[in-house]
């Protein structure tokens, strides 16, 4: 319960959702923390919340893509809580538009708030970290920052960018005691993936989630915690994936799409995976009674998912083993 006790913590995108599952937590471990949201009633209703007869949340305008507004939420920290030992990067948009139908506006906007915003926030915290001896950056980055797919471009840029941003970050400060991670959900139960027609996201539970589920604003917020406090005293410029496996199911995902694109179950209990071309691998599923092998074209993935003539046995419908 104290394992944040003395610590101070800004969370951008607090008012709601994973920041606000965060803001609860930290409170909980012994953390002051001070709520950065464009949603002032919200953040200020989360704080009231919070708190009760106590006065450990604050909220404050913070519109991530403005300087000053870092630079004055850096302030209250200060001035209310007497420093900054945590930052959260948590504020983000999300948009599903592929690349030719994402405009210049939205791009823009996606790039403005998921990319600078965090690379904002970091500049503007590392100044006051040091003036306390070190401190602790969580950047929320998301599964699509570590590989792609046929839509949501700028999301998957900007992902990808906080990625790396974290790794660059983690290094020019490791030395000051400034530790930098970044952490990579999944499908998570919050507002921010209402935009995803319900039938979809059942569709990702049941056949590309191996835990079956989405996942909880609570439990995302468990991992930043970890990362947050000393229990990840050696971990910096790292990547932490919580999606219950999704991104470990890579080639069932495959396989389930091509059955979907084909209409039909493939019962097979072997299947071998030839890299025929390296962006178009070609499926042989071998059936069991009659010993027919169907070839099928799976659709495209990374160029590093296989190498040449990598095999995959399939002992069940849901178990791939690579050789």
């Amino acid at each position: 319960m104290d394992r944040l006790k003395g610590k101070v913590a800004l969370i951008s995108g607090g008012a709601r959702g994973q920041g606000a599952a965060e803001a609860r937590l930290f409170v909980n471990e012994g953390a002051k923390v001070v709520v950065g949201d464009v949603l002032d009633s919200q953040a200020t209703a989360l704080a009231r919340e919070i708190n009760g007869q106590n006065r450990n949340v604050v909220a404050v305008h913070l519109d991530v893509t403005r300087a000053d507004d870092w630079r004055s939420a850096v302030a209250v920290c200060e001035k209310e809580f007497g420093g900054l030992d945590i930052l959260i990067n948590n504020a983000g948009i999300f948009n599903t538009s592929g690349l030719e139908d994402t405009s210049e506006e939205l791009w823009d906007a996606i790039v403005n708030i998921n990319q600078k915003g965090v690379w904002l926030g970091m500049k503007e915290a590392v100044a006051a970290m040091r003036n306390r001896g070190g401190g602790a950056i969580v950047n929320i980055s998301s599964v699509a920052g570590l590989s792609g797919s046929s839509g949501s471009t700028a999301y998957h840029g900007t992902k990808g960018a906080v990625r790396l941003l974290t790794k660059a970050a983690a290094v020019q400060y490791a030395r000051t005691g400034i530790r930098v991670n970044s952490v990579h959900p999944g499908l998570i139960g919050t507002q921010m993936i209402d935009i995803i027609p319900r039938e979809q996201r059942e569709y990702y539970v049941k056949n590309v989630v191996p835990m079956g589920r989405e996942g909880t604003a609570e439990e995302v917020a468990k991992l930043v915690l970890f990362l947050s406090c000393d229990d990840s005293s050696y971990c910096t410029g790292a990547e932490f994936i919580v999606d219950g496996g999704m991104t470990a199911n890579l080639i069932s995902q495959r396989i389930r799409s091509a059955e979907r694109n084909s209409g039909r179950v493939l019962p097979g209990l072997v299947v071998e995976v030839i890299a025929m071309r390296r962006d178009l691998p070609v499926a042989h599923f071998e059936h069991p009674r009659d010993r027919q092998v169907e070839r099928l074209a799976l659709p495209a993935k990374p160029i590093d998912t296989f190498s040449q003539h990598d095999v995959a046995r399939r002992r069940d419908r849901d178990h791939l083993e690579i050789d």
